[in-house]
C-alpha cells in the first residue's frame, strides 16, 4: 500500500524478509515485480479466509506454479465453525500438519478472560431471501 509499485521491484530483488498483504504479493507476482520462485516461506494470518477466489486461496498455487519450494505457516484464531469449512481451508492451503490450542492450553489460558458465549440462530425473513436470490442472479449474469 504505502510503497509505490515502481519502487517494489527493486525491494523484492534486494531484500529477504517482507511484511505485506497477500493482495500486494499476488499483484506483484502477476506484474513481474516479485519472482515467486524465490519465495521460501509465507506466514499467513487470518488463514481461514483462504476460500474461493480470495487472494489467500490463490497465493499458494501461484508460488507453487513458479517452481518455488516453500513452506506456508497458516495462522487463525477462528479457523471455522464446522469441520467442512476447516477442511476446505486445509485442502486449499495444502496443510499437512495442524497444531491447535484451546482455551485450556497453558500457553493460552492466561490470556483468556471470563466471557459468556451464546449462539442465537435467527430465521431469515422471506423478503431477505427474495432479495438475496435477486442479488445473486444480478451478480452472476455479468460473470457468465
Amino acid at each position: 500500500g504505502r510503497v509505490p509499485n515502481t519502487s517494489r521491484k527493486k525491494i523484492w530483488d534486494t531484500k529477504r524478509v517482507f511484511f505485506c498483504t497477500p493482495q500486494t504479493l499476488v499483484k506483484d507476482i502477476e506484474e513481474d515485480r516479485c519472482d515467486a520462485s524465490k519465495i521460501v516461506c509465507v506466514v499467513m494470518d487470518e488463514a481461514h479466509r483462504a476460500t474461493g477466489m480470495h487472494t489467500f486461496a490463490l497465493l499458494p498455487d501461484m508460488i507453487e506454479q513458479a517452481g518455488a519450494k516453500f513452506r506456508l505457516v497458516a495462522l487463525s484464531a477462528t479457523p471455522g465453525t464446522d469441520i467442512k469449512s476447516i477442511q476446505a481451508v486445509v485442502e486449499t492451503l495444502k496443510i499437512s500438519k495442524i497444531e491447535a490450542r484451546t482455551e485450556d492450553d497453558p500457553n493460552v489460558k492466561r490470556y483468556i478472560h471470563n466471557r459468556e458465549e451464546e449462539v442465537i440462530s435467527v430465521k431469515q425473513p422471506d423478503v431477505i431471501k427474495i432479495l438475496d436470490k435477486k442479488l445473486l442472479e444480478f451478480v452472476r449474469q455479468p460473470l457468465e
